[in-house]
């Protein structure tokens, strides 16, 4: 669950972000390049860190309310990673010759949370590695995600919302964590009409 816009994080976004329980659990600063299609907004494609990740859309369940003025599209996606050595792909190639390759560079920041079954949020400690590598379906944890984005020399932001572990608990998660943040903190005002996925937001790029 992710939102977009364009310009500096607004301040009230980021003040919700700062006063979630817990410590900043990640920090990166990033370029992913991303093969965007125009043609399909199922799948996402990116290089990044010497890696090929690969995103298909599974399951959507459309607009979801999470709180009076908290709007947004929830989508389940499957992924991907492979390992590449230095000759097998490069990205300055790809960008030149792939036709909708679209460098992001990136300023992320993760608050790492589960959910106990009493009720109680617990701030959890990153993966060993890279955060985002393809997890382990027995670690359930939902990830709030604050980033600062460049694209062609424009700025933007984005916060997002993401659960991990078994496909069958990650909706629920996303939702138990989310709700519960908001109960300590009131969220800021995110609507649904600036809600995509990475591939539906490069598309309308």
């Amino acid at each position: 669950m992710r939102w977009f816009g364009e310009g500096d994080i607004p301040r009230l976004i980021r003040t919700w972000f700062d006063l979630c329980q817990g410590e900043i659990t990640g920090y990166q600063i990033r370029t992913d390049l991303y093969l965007a299609d125009p043609g399909s907004e199922l799948l996402g494609i990116k290089l990044r860190e010497g890696r090929l990740e690969i995103k298909q859309l599974t399951s959507h369940y459309g607009l979801v309310q999470l709180h009076r003025h908290v709007n947004g599209l929830v989508e389940q996606w499957r992924k991907w990673g492979f390992e590449l050595g230095p000759n097998q792909f490069d990205p300055d190639v790809a960008n030149l010759h792939y036709p909708f390759g679209i460098r992001v560079q990136k300023e992320r920041q993760l608050h790492s949370y589960q959910l106990a079954p009493n009720g109680l949020l617990s701030s959890v400690a990153q993966l060993t590695g890279t955060e985002d590598k393809i997890a382990t379906e027995d670690i359930r944890r939902c990830d709030v995600e604050l980033s600062s984005i460049w694209v062609d020399n424009r700025r933007w932001w984005s916060l997002a919302l993401e659960a991990s572990g078994q496909a069958n608990s990650t909706y629920e998660d996303l939702l138990g964590v989310f709700r519960r943040l908001a109960e300590m903190n009131e969220p800021p005002l995110l609507t649904a009409n600036t809600s995509f996925s990475y591939p539906s937001w490069l598309t309308r790029l």
